[in-house]
């Protein structure tokens, strides 16, 4: 890319369709010694100008920054160039990016097995048996199947809730025969599933609603909170037989209805400008 060259080739362009240094500076909304600077090759064009100074003159960008015409043939093998010069660059930073995923999944596996043998050979050293130990073996277990991502990573936030829905449940059963208490199955089964029907309604929502209706898809997250919270606390109420609806829920309530006005009264802002 000359910078002489294209200013010679504007200049030229310009003369054969007729039009003065003013005439294509007014087209361009440019100043007139602008144009001159241009065609002296002082300076080049800006680069947000060089498809419409490409337009008006008649001849396509690349052309424009070749600083002269171009056959058909050289323009196909420019694009093929151009095409496996992407190619390359988009090919190598997906293996650096595949590099990195690996990495961070060995470095999290191997702090994950060194924190299982830890708490292993500790809780059989001071108790001549595995107890406690196996609470966090579970729980490790269970983080590491979630975390570390099996598929695409593109579709890593819908496989992590595939995940959790497909899992959660299984791990709260283990660790209920580990502790021995039901109780942690019965009100952890029926929370969970709560729970996990929320995020796949957000998690719905967002992907399909949120950019044609941004507003209603935050309202509704917000306010599908309370329903979530009131279902909780009545699971937790009905199993441990104490009521633990307070006015503190109450309380949260009004504070996401203070929130929900305020994200509305934010977006009218927004919108009016």
């Amino acid at each position: 890319m000359n910078q002489k060259n294209i200013g010679i080739f504007i200049a030229q362009l310009r003369k054969e369709k007729g039009l003065t240094q003013e005439e294509l500076a007014c087209i361009l909304s440019v100043n007139n010694k602008t144009i001159s600077r241009w065609e002296n090759g002082v300076t080049m064009p800006d680069l947000s100008l060089l498809q419409t100074i490409s337009k008006e003159l008649g001849i396509t960008v690349t052309e424009l920054l070749n600083g002269r015409r171009m056959n058909k043939q050289e323009l196909l093998n420019l694009k093929n160039t151009i095409n496996e010069l992407l190619t390359f660059h988009t090919k190598e930073n997906k293996d650096k990016l595949n590099k990195t995923i690996k990495l961070i999944k060995t470095i999290i596996t191997t702090i994950f097995t060194i924190a299982i043998f830890i708490c292993l050979l500790c809780d059989y050293l001071i108790n001549n048996t595995f107890s406690w130990s196996l609470i966090v073996l579970t729980s490790i277990v269970f983080s590491w199947i979630i975390i570390i991502p099996f598929t695409n990573n593109k579709n890593y936030i819908k496989t992590v809730l595939l995940k959790l829905t497909i899992f959660l449940i299984p791990f709260l059963w283990s660790l209920s025969q580990i502790i021995e208490n039901t109780l942690i199955l019965k009100i952890g089964s029926i929370t969970s599933i709560l729970s996990l029907t929320y995020i796949w309604i957000i998690y719905l929502l967002f992907k399909h609603v949120y950019r044609k209706k941004r507003s209603l898809t935050i309202n509704l997250a917000i306010l599908l909170l309370i329903p979530l919270e009131l279902s909780i606390n009545l699971t937790i109420s009905y199993f441990i037989n104490l009521n633990i609806i307070s006015s503190n829920n109450f309380l949260n309530i009004f504070i996401l209805l203070i929130i929900l006005l305020l994200c509305n009264i934010i977006n009218k802002i927004i919108s009016s400008f």
